[in-house]
């Protein structure tokens, strides 16, 4: 499966990580500090090889998490298509990865959820 996210352990003042999976706009990847949602205020994207994240703040100490969201808002899709319009690659493919990048999402939570452990009845937490 597909990594979905990034997980730092920080010991030092620390202000960009690297973003290690692909997404399709700046405004997919989100950060966690210790398990909180940061403001998409409290940091920025820096093109590079490979892009970054850049938070306004350093963290002195204690777990980033870079992940994606891909945002599954079915009310504004991510590409909507028009009756009569031309389909053109870019944007066939643009949906593709879209629907791709929601699905490994998915997986990654479910990896992550209460399970039964495997070869037994007992759940695995």
């Amino acid at each position: 499966m597909a990594n979905t996210f990034e997980d730092y352990t920080v010991s030092t003042s620390t202000t960009n990580f690297n973003i290690t999976f692909e997404y399709l706009e700046d405004s997919h990847v989100v950060v966690e500090i210790d398990g909180v949602l940061q403001a998409t205020s409290a940091y920025s994207i820096v093109a590079g090889s490979p892009n970054q994240v850049q938070l306004t703040t350093p963290v002195t100490s204690g777990k980033v998490r870079i992940r994606r969201d891909s945002n599954a808002d079915s009310d504004n899709p991510f590409v909507d298509f028009v009756n009569g319009s031309v389909l053109t690659e870019s944007e066939l493919d643009k949906a593709y990865r879209h629907n791709l990048f929601l699905n490994e999402e998915i997986g990654n939570l479910n990896e992550r959820s209460l399970q039964k452990e495997v070869g037994g009845n007992n759940w695995d937490t």
